[in-house]
């Protein structure tokens, strides 16, 4: 059976990385400004902290590797401003975002605290630009170590099912379903003398 070797598990995560961060980077502005804009842009921030950290990491075990460490060096503008944020970051993901509060006593520390203890950068725009430090450095380590990075995605894909369709919920009936389960939630809650929201979207 095939099996990818570490360098190739990593430049695999290290392409994750770049798909999840690139549409973020490119859509970011085209997001209305309304009653779902601020929020979908506060969870789209949350998206690019959880892959800054993924990113870090994955440059740890990437420049283990001789071969990319002299790259990683032409590379440092993109890594820099990143790794400079390391331990906020790592606070924020798993405080905040990966894991909400489950230390003993819940909200000790704020998020303020992190990003104001750590001088951290806080608009929307700082946040993209280094989501596109780590997609610029992730997409120049592909052109760099293409033939490297082929063979893993091709190891990586013999090593993929072929992708199947599970589930009837589809982008046309999904809003119907939820409709129905929560007409359904509404007779249990009447039942038992609780209220509806008059601000569910459904």
């Amino acid at each position: 059976m095939t099996e990818l070797s570490d360098f190739e598990s990593t430049l695999i995560k290290l392409q994750w990385v770049k798909n999840r961060l690139m549409p973020i980077f490119e859509l970011f502005p085209q997001i209305k400004d309304d009653a779902f804009g601020d929020p979908f842009r506060r969870v789209l921030r949350e998206t690019i902290v959880v892959q800054l950290h993924n990113f870090i990491r994955i440059r740890e075990n990437l420049i283990k590797e001789t071969k990319i460490q002299e790259l990683d060096n032409c590379l440092e503008p993109l890594w820099d401003p990143i790794i400079n944020l390391e331990i906020p970051i790592k606070k924020l993901r798993n405080q905040y975002i990966a894991h909400i509060q489950e230390e003993e006593k819940p909200f000790k520390i704020m998020p303020g605290d992190i990003i104001f203890s750590h001088d951290v950068p806080s608009t929307y725009g700082d946040w993209l630009f280094l989501a596109g430090c780590a997609a610029s450095y992730c997409e120049l380590v592909y052109v760099n170590m293409k033939s490297e990075w082929d063979k893993a995605e091709q190891k990586y894909r013999a090593l993929t099912p072929f992708p199947e369709s599970h589930g009837l919920i589809t982008l046309k009936n999904y809003r119907q379903k939820t409709k129905l389960a929560y007409k359904n939630t509404l007779k249990n809650l009447q039942k038992k003398g609780f209220v509806d929201s008059d601000k569910f979207f459904v």
